[in-house]
């Protein structure tokens, strides 16, 4: 049985190749072609602290993956997600590898975003917004900069210190994007193309002012409970569409919940990204936006054990051609 610490997951998938696995199980869940109970979460002792476990199983494996999600560990300075992944031979039953799973977690959900803002962003989108600096937004800018040319990425979160940290981690591995501090979230709305909420926040996180959303791509990551959500109502005020991640986030997440019940948003307004990735490979691409004038495109992401199941069986794949990985409880 094969183990991949947190540096063998990222050695053995780069962002292109985490992308095409994230990619492969969109076009199986559009497909069918999986089975997969919704997950069940687990109360934990801290304040909206929680476990969840994320079975899925295709016809070459089973996995499943423990996933813990503790805002206060800010406050101890531990990390707010941690957990494990494994998977099993569908075929034997066999356990085939465990994967350390928060890099894991981190890696497939920016590509999910990755993906995002390939396929619905403007092509020459020069210019991002990153509300949350954690763990999770690291990937996320990672997985910006694969897919876009930016020139200039701004960032807002709790400290104007931890801002600052972030983009001093950044400056070598993106040594020609400028990094901007900013004063508010507004002002980062106003200066962005791509707007994006990596954050734990349990109300709007943003000015509920719909002008101010006209022509960006504007993506959501950070809400998975049905009263937490990142943005406001304005956000849905101009919309082109609503693209998710898996149909499950309409009843899943605060983000879209809650403005269905209002009616800020439709539901005929919402499309899944699959089906946009399958619609692009048989040549007919969404037209891209134009500006400013455009309406607004906004994507969800809550995530899915599917997800999981093909970036780990990706991962465990190239590392058994690369030699990384420890291998655990043989003689």
């Amino acid at each position: 049985m094969l183990f991949l610490s947190a540096q063998d997951v990222l050695a053995a998938l780069d962002c292109e190749a985490a992308m095409a696995a994230v990619a492969e199980a969109m076009r199986r869940q559009e497909a069918g072609q999986f089975e997969m109970p919704e997950r069940t979460s687990i109360e934990g002792a801290a304040p909206d602290s929680c476990l969840l476990l994320m079975p899925c199983r295709t016809e070459r494996s089973i996995s499943t993956k423990l996933v813990s999600v503790f805002p206060s560990n800010a406050q101890r300075g531990l990390p707010l997600i941690d957990g494990i992944v494994s998977l099993f031979d569908a075929e034997t039953g066999q356990l085939r590898a465990l994967l350390e799973g928060k890099t894991l977690t981190a890696r497939r959900t920016g590509a999910v975003s990755g993906l995002a803002i390939r396929h619905l962003a403007a092509p020459d989108a020069k210019t991002l917004g990153l509300i949350g600096v954690g763990a999770q937004a690291v990937e996320q800018l990672r997985h910006a900069l694969a897919v876009r040319a930016l020139e200039r990425v701004m960032l807002y979160s709790r400290t104007r210190a931890e801002s600052a940290a972030f983009a001093e981690r950044f400056a070598e591995e993106a040594p020609g994007v400028e990094f901007e501090l900013a004063k508010d979230a507004g002002a980062l709305l106003d200066q962005s193309e791509i707007v994006l909420t990596a954050t734990t926040a349990r109300s709007p996180v943003l000015p509920d002012d719909p002008g101010r959303y006209r022509g960006k791509l504007c993506i959501a990551i950070g809400s998975f409970e049905a009263q937490v959500r990142e943005y406001p109502d304005a956000v849905f005020h101009d919309l082109e569409a609503c693209w998710v991640d898996t149909p499950h986030a309409i009843v899943e997440s605060g983000e879209l919940g809650l403005p269905l019940a209002s009616g800020a948003l439709q539901a005929a307004q919402i499309r899944t990204l699959g089906s946009e990735l399958l619609q692009a490979e048989v040549g007919e691409r969404l037209e891209a936006p134009q500006g400013p004038g455009e309406r607004t495109r906004f994507f969800k992401s809550v995530g899915m054990g599917l997800f999981d199941l093909c970036v780990a069986e990706a991962a465990v794949a190239a590392a058994a051609q690369r030699g990384l990985g420890q291998t655990l409880g043989e003689a």
